[in-house]
């Protein structure tokens, strides 16, 4: 049996305050096949040294992020566990409230 390990291209887009926390609006990264929205996010905590709270607070329920993939809420997916596939757009947006 061989175990021989596919790579995808997943494209991130970070939007508003996000921008500016990552130091970029877009980022593109090669992940093994079948990674979920958990490993992306623990991925970008490692690769990101900056104050990635935002996105790792994504992995909390009551969080005020919305995340995602090629344009669908990951809430009518699979939620975090939602498996990402090759050429998959990730895209995270901060939910801002008035007050």
């Amino acid at each position: 049996m061989n175990n021989v390990k596919l790579m995808v291209s997943v494209n991130i887009e970070f939007i508003g305050i996000l921008q500016g926390k990552m130091g970029k609006k877009k980022h593109n990264v090669e992940l093994v096949d079948s990674v979920t929205i958990t490993t992306l996010i623990q991925m970008l905590e490692k690769t990101f040294k900056k104050d990635t709270r935002a996105i790792s607070e994504a992995l909390n329920p009551e969080t005020d992020l919305m995340i995602l993939v090629n344009g669908k809420e990951i809430g009518i997916l699979n939620g975090v566990n939602t498996v990402l596939k090759d050429d998959s757009t990730v895209t995270f947006i901060p939910i801002s409230h008035g007050g």
